[in-house]
């Protein structure tokens, strides 16, 4: 007892344990070598493939009536074998979760398995300990079925923060920690109201919780929040540590053309809208200690995209040009402005090629790097719709001048 007490210090004092006697205990702990070094465990296999197989066996030799009651919900499924399956795999993993001996049993007499079977470790949609802290919101811990589960709270969480504040520079982070993910929310002048968001996701067994690793369709759909935040947040940094934009100035605004169905079937699927005006606004006539007033009040990207839209409607109206005002309406996108065309029919009927109607351009914000080079930037929706409203204010006031300019200059 007193050499593997002297053993265990003396790995504990240097961090090395012989490979041979890492294999042993990571077989006596059921567990691997990788998780003894500080890895997460991998999520338990999901046992969907089982289960439906079973089923198949159990409903050909005719020995659970009751399994042949629950299949008959499925019958207008494509595969209702696999559906009762995946539906039981989600019973199984809840009751993992709760320990609910009632359901354990339940379980057992459709399945055909033991209790003791039906305790294996599953993962199906898999658990998630989200813990939330800060302003603007309660503090609370939860524990969330799928990934989805998270999506959802952190996107609301997303979207009533941006709602609170009118200060344009509010910023969004995420990060990886080890075990963790970390959304922080951060307002634009007050270090103090910052909301935080952590989330790691767990494996149940009878004795609780243990974290466990993201499967890849878990970081399939949570790599793409920090593109989602975009249309709540100015700022956004996302997992890879690159904040969108390194700076206000870097902003630029497009005007984009878009593409119909029949130029998609042309040019392939991977073709992009083409931009056919870039503004950059002449950002470097926009004095600095304005600059600095704005980035004190936390309004500078709003200060900024202004700027920038002073002269849209000018970039704009050539190529809506083609068919009166009328004809032309504005929409608010996630992080864009559409512009669509809708003619009258009088209009429809007459023209000799009758144009491709519905969303014809786009106007979107950009970051411009050193080289030249454009990338999407985020555009929360409040800001969005001050210039939307900018633009609809400019058409209308254009209509009415072309209204006016036609009455003076009656038709004989």
């Amino acid at each position: 007892m007193g050499v593997m007490k002297t053993s265990a210090q003396r790995w504990e004092k240097t961090g090395a344990v012989p490979l041979e006697m890492a294999k042993y205990l990571a077989e006596e702990l059921k567990t691997t070598t990788a998780v003894l070094q500080g890895a997460l465990p991998e999520p338990a296999p999901s046992r969907v493939d089982e289960i439906e197989s079973l089923i198949k066996q159990l409903i050909s030799v005719g020995t659970s009536p009751e399994l042949v009651t629950a299949l008959g919900h499925y019958r207008d499924e494509d595969k209702p074998e696999r559906e009762l399956a995946s539906s039981l795999a989600v019973r199984l993993e809840a009751a993992q979760l709760s320990q609910d001996q009632e359901e354990f049993e339940e379980l057992a007499t459709l399945t055909g398995f033991s209790v003791g079977e039906l305790r294996q470790p599953m993962s199906h949609d898999g658990f998630w300990l989200l813990i939330r802290t800060g302003y603007a919101g309660p503090e609370r811990s939860e524990i969330l079925s799928g990934v989805h589960g998270v999506l959802y709270a952190v996107r609301t969480e997303l979207k009533e923060f941006s709602k609170k504040f009118h200060e344009s520079d509010s910023h969004v982070s995420f990060m990886e920690e080890k075990h963790w993910f970390r959304v922080t929310l951060a307002h634009a002048r007050i270090p103090l109201w910052t909301r935080t968001l952590r989330f790691v996701r767990c494996q149940p067994n009878e004795s609780g919780l243990q974290w466990s690793s993201p499967t890849w369709q878990d970081r399939f759909w949570l790599e793409a929040l920090p593109h989602e935040a975009y249309g709540h947040a100015n700022f956004v940094t996302g997992f890879d540590s690159v904040r969108v934009p390194a700076e206000c100035t870097n902003l630029r605004l497009v005007i984009t053309k878009n593409l119909g169905a029949q130029e998609y079937e042309e040019l392939g699927s991977d073709a992009k809208p083409e931009i056919v005006a870039l503004i950059e606004g002449d950002l470097a006539e926009l004095p600095s200690a304005t600059l600095e007033s704005f980035r004190r009040d936390g309004s500078t990207h709003d200060l900024v995209v202004s700027w920038l839209a002073a002269d849209l409607w000018e970039k704009l109206l050539p190529f809506i040009l083609e068919w009166p005002l009328e004809c032309w309406s504005f929409s608010s996108a996630q992080t864009c402005i559409d512009v669509h065309l809708e003619l009258p029919y009088r209009l429809y009927a007459t023209s000799t090629i009758p144009p491709r109607l519905g969303r014809r351009f786009s106007v979107k914000l950009v970051e411009q790097s050193a080289d030249g080079g454009l990338k999407h930037a985020p555009w929360r929706e409040k800001s969005v719709a001050h210039i939307h409203k900018r633009l609809e204010t400019s058409l209308q006031k254009a209509r009415e001048m072309q209204v006016e300019s036609s009455s003076q200059f009656p038709t004989v």
